[in-house]
């Protein structure tokens, strides 16, 4: 069954950034250096001091002065509203004694707030009405009052379901608070107008607006605006996939709210927090986060909040296959639901209640749940995909098999819409992870009807996604994904033996390809090779690591991966490894053979890495061969000034030395020292080399991977040379070299696998890019590059000349012989590789 299809429920607008705040400074009147103290308490977000100073200053306050008691009290609503207590902030607003205040700019306030207050609280007329009144007041007039009642008109109209009409209130709030220099209501408009993108599944848009509220409200240090607007940048980058991303930002506000006193902001995010810990599949940790915001949602009273932790927690129950829990669960969230009339949270319910149907063999129920949800125009495109595969899920237990197959397709086209809509290449690089689930079932189901072709080509359409976009619309227009024959027709073509990787929550699924022959194979799921590949990279990037030290991971890492294909596999073989998941920082080199004698199996067979079968398949040679001028040249980048908080490379200059002996000066472009700057890269034209190879530092960001850089010469601008720039300078060389440290990134992404500069490298158009998985060593690195490059200008392929190199380390009786100095370094096949080429013997000094 599906799992960890999340989406952002209508709970967040209640976290939203429209609570009225303080946009401008009250009339000055005899407590005014207590006001100030409490409203800038309020602003920087320690809610109980502010709290406190308010209360210390009512007593003090003459009773017969309802002026200088309601500016108090609206402070004290101010207060509650922002810690999710909007009862208690109603109650203080709708006060009897002493009276109504005389000040206009109060009264409208008052009026604006309470609306506010109603609205937090479904009561959706009354706040309509209470809005209405404010309108006529001479106070609304304000600026600093006119900038909230648009943010809470506004509010009105997203509960109401009128997008169109909160947008140009929000759109209003924005210009005046801009035109007045109103900077809070500024930062509130701008999170509101993100809340409203959100609500439309506009996610690259909500982010943006979301990061220009955060700017602002840390000029101001408004921590409490800063921690829910870091709450709700964490859903958006969620809902595009980004789990790492949104974890760290829900993490921040989830500590931030607690310290602040801000109990809603605290709810909602430990309940993002629970939902990424749900899609791992962490359910003891999830059940908790959701457990504990369910108990603030239900101390603040909020209805909603309460009915999505218990949607929640039902699907916690499902998955552990506990129905009667779960049932107990859904019943209570429909009943809410049921009470406020909320329609857009009673389809989560239904999902929930067609799955326990499902389950329990009442298909009618789980059917006619189902036909709601999908039918409904409000359902997004992420819940209507789980609920179309949980329709498959019913079809498949009713023996239904070819509507199972159509609704399986039908959620992955609905998938595929909302990645349509993503502008940017970042997000949808992540957006593929809220896919993974849907692809797992859908897999699962094929090869299980032994569908074993069918099931290939569904592994392809995930793979290599952005990688290979641009492949396939030149290529191969409106299709994705290869077929058996074809990816056949790769290795015999290429001389190469395929392994394609596909990792799964129960089973895992290995295709091995040559010329004349496919096999499928089932493996242990991904639970059990998850900690095993992390425990072995752990020992491999350990400099002591050798054959005799905690090799067992590795062992036994062959004996699931490549024992069962051990025997078709001859001597000296080349194999390509298509990996997924955690397997796409796995060098697999360095994987240790179950023979009588152990070996790393880099000695028994050359192997190279490709993000999909189909990448190797389509290729554009004839665009490459034509783009190539007669001479083939080398672009040889490095040694650059030192930079600060960087260690010297004392060996790079050697390394740049070696390299250049083994060609010719005339076909040889060499930029070192402070010449050595990311602009002498593009100036210097890379479209027209053949080979590239850079030794500088390297700085891989896990967080964005598209701003990994190569740290080059930079003293009148960045010394950063981008992957996202690399990613937009075409490029047709057939091999790039990045010496440099993890310089094939730390970030592993559901489609993509590991991003960083090697991936840009290959989007850029490289044939082949060799890369390095973590730290390279300074002294050893020149060494092997002297080997490798060696080769190269004799005319050996890339994959087989740097197999040459690591086995000189390998065998050399030193220091180096241990992985840590050669397995870093893995070569990366890009699109037409398997394209056979001319020698590159024209380049060498024999010639």
């Amino acid at each position: 069954m599906a799992t960890g299809i999340r989406k952002l429920k209508t709970s967040l607008v209640l976290s939203l950034l429209l609570d009225t705040g303080c946009s401008r400074a009250p009339s000055p009147f005899v407590l005014s250096t207590a006001y100030r103290a409490a409203e800038g308490s309020l602003q920087r977000g320690d809610l109980r001091e502010s709290l406190s100073e308010t209360s210390d200053a009512l007593a003090k306050i003459d009773k017969r002065d309802a002026n200088s008691i309601w500016r108090f009290r609206l402070l004290e609503a101010e207060i509650l509203m922002w810690q999710g207590r909007s009862q208690d902030s109603l109650t203080v607003l709708k006060a009897v004694d002493p009276g109504e205040p005389s000040d206009s700019e109060l009264q409208a306030r008052r009026s604006t707030l309470q609306g506010t207050a109603e609205s937090n609280l479904q009561m959706l007329p009354q706040a309509a009405e209470t809005f209405a009144r404010t309108e006529s007041m001479p106070g609304a007039r304000l600026p600093g009052v006119r900038v909230d009642l648009d943010l809470g008109e506004g509010k009105l109209a997203v509960f109401r379901h009128d997008p169109v009409g909160s947008e140009r209130l929000f759109h209003n709030a924005l210009n005046l608070a801009l035109d007045s220099g109103l900077t809070f209501g500024a930062s509130k408009a701008l999170g509101n107008l993100g809340m409203l993108k959100m609500s439309q599944n506009r996610y690259v848009d909500a982010a943006d607006y979301f990061s220009e509220s955060l700017a602002a409200a840390k000029k101001l240090n408004a921590q409490s605006l800063i921690v829910r607007t870091t709450g709700n940048l964490g859903w958006a980058y969620l809902q595009m996939g980004d789990l790492e991303r949104a974890s760290e930002l829900f993490d921040e506000s989830a500590s931030e709210s607690h310290r602040l006193g801000l109990p809603a902001d605290e709810k909602t995010a430990l309940m993002s927090i629970a939902a990424i810990h749900f899609m791992r599949h962490d359910f003891i940790t999830a059940e908790t986060s959701y457990q504990r915001a369910l108990e603030l949602a239900e101390q603040l009273g909020n209805r909603q909040e309460e009915a999505f932790a218990l949607i929640d927690l039902a699907q916690i129950e499902i998955e552990r296959k506990n129905y009667g829990a779960a049932e107990g669960y859904n019943k209570r969230s429909l009943e809410i639901e049921s009470a406020m009339g909320d329609h857009d949270t009673e389809l989560y319910s239904l999902v929930n209640e067609a799955q326990i149907a499902s389950l329990r063999q009442d298909y009618e129920t789980a059917e006619r749940c189902l036909m709601r949800v999908v039918h409904d125009r409000k359902a997004s495109p992420i819940l209507e995909a789980q609920a179309l595969s949980t329709f498959a899920t019913l079809d498949t237990q009713q023996n239904h098999f070819r509507a199972a197959e159509m609704h399986f397709e039908e959620a992955i086209a609905s998938l595929e819409t909302q990645r349509g809509l993503l502008s940017r290449e970042e997000f949808k690089l992540s957006f593929p992870t809220n896919e993974k689930a849907i692809y797992d079932d859908y897999i699962d189901f094929l090869i299980e009807r032994k569908l074993t072709d069918k099931a290939f080509r569904v592994t392809e359409m995930h793979k290599a996604r952005t990688l290979t976009e641009e492949f396939y619309s030149r290529n191969r227009p409106g299709s994705r994904g290869i077929s058996l024959a074809q990816a056949r027709k790769v290795a015999g073509r290429s001389g190469h033996t395929i392994l394609s990787y596909w990792l799964g929550p129960e089973r895992s699924y290995l295709w091995m390809f040559q010329a004349k022959e496919s096999h499928l194979y089932i493996l242990p799921g991904e639970d059990r090779i998850r900690p095993l590949v992390d425990a072995y990279r752990n020992h491999l990037t350990g400099a002591l690591s050798s054959l005799d030290r905690g090799d067992e991971e590795g062992k036994e890492l062959y004996q699931i991966l490549i024992a069962p294909v051990e025997s078709l596999i001859a001597p000296q073989s080349r194999v390509v490894i298509v990996p997924d998941e955690e397997l796409c920082g796995v060098n697999f080199e360095t994987l240790i053979t179950t023979s009588k004698v152990p070996h790393y199996w880099i000695e028994d067979v050359s192997v190279t890495t490709a993000s999909s079968a189909a990448l190797l398949a389509y290729g554009g040679h004839q665009e490459r061969e034509a783009s190539r001028q007669k001479q083939r040249k080398l672009l040889l980048i490095g040694d650059p000034l030192p930079l600060a908080y960087y260690p010297p490379l004392p060996h790079a200059e050697e390394e740049i030395m070696l390299i250049k002996s083994h060609f010719v000066p005339e076909q040889e472009t060499i930029v070192s020292g402070g010449k050595a700057t990311p602009e002498a890269y593009f100036r210097a034209k890379p479209e027209q080399y053949d080979l590239i190879h850079f030794v500088a530092h390297g700085k891989a960001d896990r967080v964005t991977p598209l701003n990994s850089a190569i740290l080059l010469s930079g003293q009148a601008s960045s010394p950063n040379l981008l992957a996202r720039d690399i990613a937009s300078t075409r490029l047709y060389a057939k091999l790039v070299t990045i010496s440099a440290c993890d310089s094939a990134g730390k970030r592993i992404y559901s489609s993509e696998g590991l991003v960083g500069l090697s991936w840009a490298f290959l989007r850029a158009g490289a044939q082949n890019v060799v890369a390095s998985l973590w730290e390279v060593n300074d002294a050893s690195t020149p060494k092997l590059m002297d080997v490798f490059y060696a080769a190269i200008a004799r005319g050996e392929e890339p994959e087989l000349a740097l197999r040459s190199a690591k086995l000189s380390l390998l065998h050399s009786q030193s220091a180096y012989s241990r992985p840590f100095f050669w397995a870093p370094f893995v070569l990366y096949e890009g699109a037409g590789s398997s394209y056979e080429y001319p020698s590159t013997q024209k380049m060498t000094h024999n010639q």
